[in-house]
């Protein structure tokens, strides 16, 4: 996939500094639905591979008529589910 076809967001945290992310997966769990997102890295920036992803609960709302979503931030304990989950999925692939 090139860059022109990636669905970017940004986010910014507490802090005010804003990083730039890609959509990775839509997925439901416990009947929500939620979003993995990997942080885009800058040329030079060294990461964490645990620090390159962001698990965040999907919100959709209508808004003017057209169908909008918001991505909501989760608890630490549901992150740490929800990358274990992913993890065990990529060890069975």
């Amino acid at each position: 996939m090139n860059e022109m076809e990636k669905d970017l967001i940004e986010l910014s945290d507490e802090s005010g500094n804003i990083a730039l992310y890609e959509v990775m997966d839509y997925f439901f769990y416990n009947g929500n639905e939620y979003v993995r997102l990997q942080k885009q890295m800058k040329e030079g920036d060294e990461q964490a591979a645990d620090d390159a992803f962001e698990y965040m609960k999907v919100n959709k709302f209508e808004e003017d008529g057209e169908a909008m979503e918001e991505f909501e931030p989760i608890e630490d304990e549901l992150v740490d589910a929800l990358s274990e989950m992913f993890r065990a999925h990529l060890e069975d692939d």
